[in-house]
Parts: structure tokens; sequence; C-alpha cells
């Protein structure tokens, strides 16, 4: 009759098998147990003497590090021997110099920066207008390629002339043009406008498009003005407006701009 025996927890016949590996699996854990330690231990020995051990040793090579050439070549470089050179090169500013140049030695003059002699001489006494022409007007040499005499240049107007064509010319500039008027009736349909107010007089549609047109000046250049006569419950009106759009969608945007600054404009188009 067979033997019973526990053996991992249930009752049968023991295996013998099984008991040796159970020793192996032992064996093999207190090894590997023993390694563990043994690499640990030389790995903090190691660590401990890595900056002796762990640092390489280089021989110096004979003779010095750099030799300055016999002949360096070159020139010297300006501004050298201050003290702020020195500061950066060894830390700390140079003593004080026992001389000190403000400004350098002048430089001396070479025959071309000398000056050139007078190329008007005073005239003679005696001498005829021909002679002070010619003395005004030096001659050229000829081995000089151009004209021969230096030209003469052109007599300027008289004082007076030129003062009464000044003023002319600035009284022009600043005498101011009246505005452009369209009648209402010549405006063809469908042409895009502007409205911008009604009016109980024509004259006072006319001064407050003066207003604006110097409020709004760059909204407002190159437009022509627009006076319509309407009839209306209290009487007579008359409304302001702007030609001179190339679409409705232009006068659109005109009256956006104007009424994003607190002025009235309404866009429309000619009946």
């Amino acid at each position: 009759m067979a033997e019973i025996d526990y053996d991992g927890g249930a009752w049968g016949p023991r295996v013998p098998w099984r008991a040796t590996l159970a020793r192996m699996m032992n064996w093999a854990g207190g090894a590997t147990s023993i390694v563990l330690a043994v690499g640990v231990t030389v790995w903090g020995y190691q660590l401990v003497k890595r900056d002796v051990t762990g640092v390489p040793v280089i021989q110096a090579l004979e003779g010095p590090a750099r030799v300055a050439p016999d002949d360096p070549g070159g020139e010297m470089a300006p501004h050298q021997g201050l003290a702020v050179n020195r500061v950066v090169a060894e830390g700390q500013a140079a003593p004080p110099a026992d001389q000190l140049a403000l400004a350098p030695a002048p430089a001396a003059l070479t025959d071309e920066d000398m000056p050139r002699p007078a190329l008007r001489p005073e005239p003679e006494l005696g001498a005829t207008p021909a002679t002070e022409e010619a003395a005004r007007l030096p001659d050229v040499p000829v081995t000089v390629p151009g004209v021969v005499r230096s030209p003469r240049p052109a007599a300027r107007p008289e004082g007076d002339l030129a003062v009464r064509l000044a003023l002319a010319s600035a009284t022009a500039a600043l005498t101011p043009t009246a505005p452009e008027e369209v009648d209402a009736v010549r405006i063809a349909p469908g042409t895009p406008l502007v409205q911008l107010g009604t009016y109980p007089s024509r004259d006072l549609a006319r001064l407050d498009w003066d207003r604006l047109s110097d409020r709004f000046e760059s909204f407002l250049y190159g437009k022509t003005r627009v006076v319509l006569a309407a009839e209306a419950s209290s009487g007579q009106m008359f409304r302001l407006r702007a030609s001179g759009f190339s679409d409705i969608d232009a006068a659109r945007r005109m009256c956006e701009a104007l009424k994003a600054d607190g002025a009235e404009c309404i866009p429309l188009v000619a009946r």
C-alpha cells in the first residue's frame, strides 16, 4: 500500500521531482541574493573612489604652449595702452598717467588742401567794360575739352517785376474758389447721391455745405453740391445733397463714415 502524505496543499502520493525542483529554486534564489549583495558592495566602493580613479592624467608637453613669431607683421592698432583696455585684460585699471594729451596734434595741410587763388580779381584802374567782362569770364585753356569761355548767366528780372509776379502767384493760390453747384433738374435719374440735411432756405443749405466741407474735407473733396427745393407741410424746404459717386455703394460708405463722426447722411438715388 502506497504511503499517503501532504504535498502542495493536496493529499496524495509524494512526487520526488517536485522536492528536487523546490530545492533548486531555493539554491538559485540564494545565489542571486549573494551576487546582488556583492554587486552593490563593489558599486558603492567604486562610487566612493570615483573622484580619484576617474580623473584622467595627461602628461604636459615639453616646451612653451605658444611661441611668438620672430616677425609678426601687421600694423599697430590704434588706441592701445588705455586704462579701459587694461580693465578687460587684467581686471583692474591702469594707474594715472604722468602726461595727458587732450587732443591729437593738428594735421599739416598739403598743397592740395591750400585755398585756391581768387577767380574774380578786382578790376584795375582805368579798365574798360571789355576788360572787366574778360576778368569776370576767364578763358578756359584749350587743352580742357568743352567750351572755351565760361557762359554768362542770364540776367535776373527787375526787382519790382519779380515781386509783382510772386504776389500774383500767391494771391491766386490763396483765393478761395466757389464750390461747384449743379441744378437738381440736370441730374439724371439713377445718379447716386447723399443727402446731408434739410434747411428752410437755400442760403442756409449752402452755408452748411461750407461748414461740412471744412469739417469733412477728405470726404467731400471733388464732390458737387446739389440744393433741391421741396414742398413740405410747413412750407418750402431745401435739401442739401452731394453728387459725384461712382455707384451707390460708394455713397453708402461715405455716409457710414460721416455718421460715425456724428453727421447726418442718407444715401439715395436720384429719381
